[in-house]
């Protein structure tokens, strides 16, 4: 029976890694691909900032994105999401 138990755990640990592993190395290819932006969550960009950042644009949405975290798409588009209206806004500014 231990035996048994075992083998079962050290398959699914195989598998949880496995997909793990498999599931980090499939990020879009793009500046800032899922939350946190990195595999390691860091939060940070290696791009360089302005020395002097301005508002380029803004734009006004409905309902409760404060909660949401933007991602970014290959292309550039933008897509963030909204839990009050069960929307995803894909923007292409």
């Amino acid at each position: 029976m231990k035996k048994g138990l075992c083998v079962i755990l050290t398959i699914l640990l195989v598998f949880m890694v496995t997909s793990i592993v498999l599931g980090e190395s499939q990020l879009a290819s793009s500046p800032w691909p899922r939350i946190r932006g990195d595999q390691t969550n860091t939060g940070r960009s290696q791009q360089v900032g302005p020395e002097k950042p301005e508002i380029k644009w803004t734009l006004q949405l409905e309902g409760d994105f404060n909660l949401a975290s933007p991602i970014i798409g290959p292309d550039g588009t933008l897509y963030i999401g909204t839990g009050t209206r069960g929307v995803v806004e894909a923007i292409n500014p």
